[in-house]
């Protein structure tokens, strides 16, 4: 899989202890440079991808079908003269 998000790491009935252990091992790994961790939003869905799979096209790809309930382009702004 090319990207995952955080939310499906886990099963219906992960405890606390199993979701901060994981979150505090994701930050890990993206310390060492291993995975790259990608939110879009402030509150939105976290993003873990593999850091040698990371292209435009993979980003491009979270931007367009991710978080469409929290995340839409900014209005282009016109040109001021």
């Amino acid at each position: 899989q090319e990207i995952s998000d955080f939310q499906s790491l886990f099963a219906e009935t992960a405890d606390r202890n199993e979701i901060v252990v994981t979150f505090l091992a994701i930050l890990e790994l993206g310390r060492l440079q291993k995975i790259r961790v990608l939110q879009h939003v402030t509150y939105g869905t976290i993003y873990v991808v593999l850091r040698d799979r990371v292209t435009l096209e993979t980003i491009q790809k979270l931007f367009d079908t991710g978080d469409s309930y929290a995340y839409t382009r900014p209005a282009e702004q016109p040109a001021r003269a």
